[in-house]
């Protein structure tokens, strides 16, 4: 199932945002993430598996790509300082791979940072 969304989105999206965006790799940690963006029904109730989510929110796309939103921070790790990407929403801070992730989707669509 997720090659045939990979496909279908390859053919509707330019080759630049499939490489860019999409297909993000984090090698550090050895593994890999494939983010694929689209559209939902309203109405649509997603389900999560609390072993390994604790809580999903929304958070509107013009949100996430205001670049006033998107901070980039600075933290230790095993004792290396480490920078970072984070983005605010309430009471919700989104960091990491996943500001990674929209910073990357961001970069696609407006070729800046």
């Amino acid at each position: 199932a997720g090659e045939a969304a990979l496909q279908l989105m390859s053919q509707r999206l330019p080759s630049r945002v499939m490489r860019d965006a999409f297909l993000f790799h984090v090698v550090e940690f050895r593994f890999a993430i494939h983010p694929v963006v689209g559209f939902v029904r309203e109405g649509f109730e997603l389900r999560i598996d609390s072993a390994e989510v604790a809580e999903a929110f929304e958070v509107p796309l013009a949100f996430l790509m205001d670049r006033r939103n998107h901070e980039q921070r600075t933290g230790t790790w095993q004792g290396t300082e480490r920078r970072y990407f984070a983005i605010n929403f309430g009471r919700h801070y989104i960091w990491g791979a996943t500001a990674g992730i929209l910073m990357n989707l961001f970069d696609s669509l407006y070729g800046e940072r």
